[in-house]
């Protein structure tokens, strides 16, 4: 009987142990703690219609444990080491966000400025950010203390672009299939362009006529277009 109680009590000790697992060490300290639930965040500004200047990525921080009754604050930093986006790419990312009472969840805004995003091909740009300490929070699993938001604004010319340009659309510029696209409401294929030209002419003059009305873009098109189609 003896046996059986000792043994209960290794048991019952070695639970106690693993449930209260929490710090860097593996066990529970009664601190809270706070980690990127996510390590990485990818937004394209290239298909995205041309009015979009500005885009906010939300990067989830989330705490360990339960939700504490008042607001905790979570300091952040930005790894200029490991960035490669320039200064003007982004605006100032603040160095402390909150987590509201009896939530687990605050998020760091990063907020992505179009224009300064270079668009040539394959070109992704980077923010890294990384966890600190701060007087409401320690920090939690070493490999959730850091997360990266990659970006970028290039957009392909599609391969049917260069049946009509003289005609119809002009050279590639990638603004103009950008609001072909908002206008169409997808990606524009080559099966689209073989079977659903009439469609295609009609987006094409719906964008012509809205960078008539927009000359601050310096779209280029055919001195003359004869649109056969109402």
């Amino acid at each position: 009987m003896k046996k059986i109680l000792y043994i209960l009590v290794i048991c019952l000790g070695v639970w106690v142990s693993g449930c209260s697992e929490n710090g860097d060490d593996g066990f529970y300290d009664n601190l809270y703690r706070v980690y990127f639930p996510l390590d990485s965040l990818h937004y394209a500004f290239g298909d995205k219609p041309v009015e979009m200047t500005r885009y906010t990525v939300k990067v989830p921080v989330q705490m360990l444990g339960e939700p504490a009754h008042t607001d905790m604050k979570v300091k952040v930093k930005v790894d200029l080491t490991a960035t490669t986006a320039m200064d003007d790419a982004y605006t100032a990312i603040p160095s402390e966000i909150t987590i509201p009472k009896d939530s687990i969840v605050g998020y760091v805004p990063v907020e992505i400025i179009r224009e300064n995003v270079m668009d040539e091909r394959d070109t992704v740009f980077r923010v890294v950010l990384q966890l600190e300490t701060s007087s409401d929070f320690q920090l939690g699993v070493k490999e959730g203390l850091r997360a990266t938001v990659t970006f970028s604004n290039y957009l392909a010319e599609p391969v049917w672009w260069v049946g009509l340009k003289d005609i119809f659309w002009g050279p590639y510029q990638k603004e103009k299939y950008q609001k072909m696209i908002e206008i169409w409401g997808g990606p524009i294929t080559l099966d689209d362009y073989s079977y659903k030209m009439v469609k295609l002419i009609n987006v094409a003059k719906e964008m012509y006529e809205y960078f008539q009305e927009h000359p601050e873009y310096g779209m280029e098109f055919p001195p003359y277009i004869f649109w056969p189609y109402e």
